[in-house]
This record gives structure tokens, C-alpha cells and sequence, in this order.
């Protein structure tokens, strides 16, 4: 898992109730965010006037579009919640908590590059010494993260014979600026099962590969897509091509981003 430079902004204030400022049209406890203020609150009892807090999500992140928006605003609420009350958490037991959010927010409690096992509550970092720029395609659907694995449930995985070798080869690509070595370590299971249900996922990727891609794949279980670029002139040229013939879909600049 890799955090990119494209970020929702978090504000929080102490407060004597909890409650949810944001422009996203879900109900407030349905809201990660607000889901993760109740599991800190929950943990300790707080010795302070303001025991709770009032939190502001603007979002630039699209929602359900396989980006781990939600589940990054879990973690940094988590964090920011303990910075705000004085560090009364370890790390380890805000990855607690936030592995009780959900698969990806434990990632997002260090974020940078790491390999994440299990159902995401073992995250390996590792230091990448690279930046490379993304060109990030929204098309005009969302995509449920739910029901796209309950698309793929019961579906086998690809086998990888040598996960620890992949992994290497992975992060020498990274380093090294090998694209090509880059783009034959990058699969995307789910993809498999939703190009039928959305052939625009497939058409986005063809598209950036023709504009100057050196891979591209869906993010996640969608519907974003990205695109890997050798440099940033290549990527601002690939970009305004690209937004003259999507027009309807949000598409976005971003880096690898270490920490």
C-alpha cells in the first residue's frame, strides 16, 4: 500500500459533545470519522473540561472510489484525537482501534509505503526513496466497496510463488524508476470481476496507457483509476488530453507520498 499526496482536511476542536461537521451526505454515525472519535472516547476516561470534540471533514478525496479516503480520515482522526488530548495512546493502541474501523485504516496510522497482511491489522513499513507522479481518473459511478467484494467473494486469488520476491522487486522498481519491472509487479484481482459491469474502468486505463502511461490500474475495488507516469511534464501533457475527452470525470495530480 502506497499514501499518495491528494488529502481530505481535518479539523478538530475540543468540545463538551461529539459532533460531526461535513459536506458528505451521510448520516453523522455512519460517518468513519465520527466512528473513530467513538471508539477513542470509548477507550479511557478523560480527565479534561472538554471531554469530547468537535471535528470538521472537508473532503477532496472522492467517496467509493477505491482511494481509502474514509478509512485515511478514520486514522488521522485517531491521531489527531490523541495529539489533541496529550498523546494518551501508544501507536500500537491507535492501530488497535483503528483496525476495529476497518481493514485500511490501521495503513493510514503510519501511511508512507508498507506491505499489509492479514485483513490489514499487519502493516510492514518500509522506507521508499522515490517520488512518482499518478494521474488519478473518477469516473461518474461510485463503486460500493461491500458490494464489489461480495462480487468477488468465493473467486480465487492470484497465486504468487514468491510474495517476498515480488515484494523486492517492488520496491526496486520504486527506487529505481523501472516502470517496466514496475508495471509486471502490479494486479488488481477485483478488477477481473467488475470490467464487465463497468467497461469504462478498462477504457480509462487504455486511454492513459495511449497518453503516455507507463501502467495504469484500477485502485482498490474502484472505480478510480490510476496511472503511473516516468515524469511530471509527461503526466500534465497526458493530463489535458485526457480532461478534454473525459469530461465527465474528476481526475486529479498526485505524487507517492513517504509520510
Amino acid at each position: 500500500m502506497q499514501a499518495v499526496s491528494l488529502y481530505d482536511t481535518i479539523t478538530i476542536e475540543p468540545s463538551d459533545t461529539l459532533e460531526l461537521i461535513s459536506d458528505l451526505k451521510i448520516p453523522e454515525r455512519e460517518n468513519l470519522v465520527y466512528k473513530a472519535a467513538e471508539v477513542f472516547f470509548a477507550r479511557k476516561e478523560l480527565n479534561t473540561t472538554h471531554h469530547s470534540s468537535r471535528i470538521t471533514l472537508k473532503k477532496e478525496i472522492p467517496a467509493q472510489a477505491g482511494l481509502g479516503g474514509g478509512s485515511s480520515d478514520a486514522a488521522h482522526t485517531l491521531v489527531g484525537l490523541n495529539k489533541l488530548f496529550g498523546d494518551i495512546y501508544s501507536v500500537e493502541e491507535l492501530s488497535s482501534m483503528a483496525a476495529e474501523l476497518g481493514s485500511d485504516v490501521p495503513f493510514f496510522i503510519s501511511g508512507g509505503f508498507a506491505v499489509v497482511e492479514g485483513r490489514g491489522e499487519k502493516v510492514i513499513p518500509h522506507k521508499v526513496n522515490s517520488t512518482i507522479s499518478l494521474l488519478l481518473i473518477h469516473p461518474p459511478f461510485p463503486i460500493s466497496t461491500a458490494w464489489a467484494y461480495g462480487q468477488f467473494a468465493g473467486r480465487g486469488f492470484t497465486a504468487i510463488p514468491d510474495p517476498g520476491q515480488l515484494r523486492d522487486n517492488l520496491i526496486t522498481a520504486l527506487e529505481s524508476y523501472d516502470f517496466k519491472c514496475l508495471a509486471g509487479c502490479m494486479k488488481n484481482d477485483i478488477e477481473d470481476v467488475l470490467k464487465d459491469r463497468f467497461p469504462a474502468i478498462q477504457e480509462i486505463e487504455k486511454a492513459m496507457l495511449k497518453a503516455g502511461a507507463e501502467a495504469a490500474m484500477l485502485s482498490g475495488s474502484g472505480s478510480a483509476v490510476f496511472g503511473v507516469f516516468k515524469d511530471a511534464k509527461t503526466l500534465d501533457k497526458a493530463a489535458q488530453s485526457l480532461a478534454a475527452h473525459y469530461t465527465d470525470c474528476l481526475i486529479k495530480k498526485a505524487t507517492t507520498h513517504s509520510k
